[in-house]
């Protein structure tokens, strides 16, 4: 008769249901909300610093945007739309995971609950960066989409150059210069 212990490292099931919780707990779980925080800096369109109420300070990626680096066409542009929008603002991030640069990637909402990266779509600050759509709920893909579109055709901020690169295309021709 096996011992109970032999039993269970022959079975595949706990194995796999270890390895689903520790993926979820390393990533795909990773759900931490702050409320009120303080933004310390606006790095550009997509990125700040900010500090919690105990006193953290941490980079945050604003999910589901991408927006111009600095050096790029209308970067500057972008980033100081940001300002604008967050300024004297204590917003909420609902931040549910962490890139590869060590950010946490977060919704961000202003005290009046309006959807910050959302904001900055709809008013041509942002491309929606669809390559993490699956980052984002059904209906937050259909409204990020439209907010796009929409401002491509009202040819808005950075819409309104024929010429704007998106940033993912921007950062690759970098790399190959």
């Amino acid at each position: 008769m096996q011992s109970h212990e032999t039993m269970i490292q022959d079975m595949p099931f706990p194995r796999f249901l270890l390895l689903a919780v520790l993926i979820c707990f390393s990533q795909v779980c990773f759900s931490q909300q702050y409320h009120s925080v303080v933004v310390i800096r606006v790095h550009d369109g997509d990125t700040i610093t900010a500090q919690s109420k105990t006193g953290n300070r941490f980079q945050v990626r604003l999910s589901g945007i991408d927006a111009p680096e600095l050096k790029q066409q209308y970067g500057i542009e972008s980033r100081d739309a940001l300002i604008a929008m967050l300024k004297n603002e204590t917003p909420t991030l609902d931040c549910f995971k962490t890139d590869r640069y060590q950010r946490k990637v977060c919704r961000i909402f202003t005290s009046a609950g309006t959807d910050v990266p959302l904001e900055m779509i709809t008013t041509g600050n942002a491309w929606w960066f669809e390559k993490y759509l699956s980052d984002q709920t059904k209906d937050e893909q259909e409204r990020y989409s439209a907010a796009e579109k929409d401002a491509r055709h009202q040819r808005l901020g950075l819409w309104s150059s024929p010429s704007a690169a998106a940033p993912w295309d921007w950062r690759a021709a970098q790399k190959r210069n």
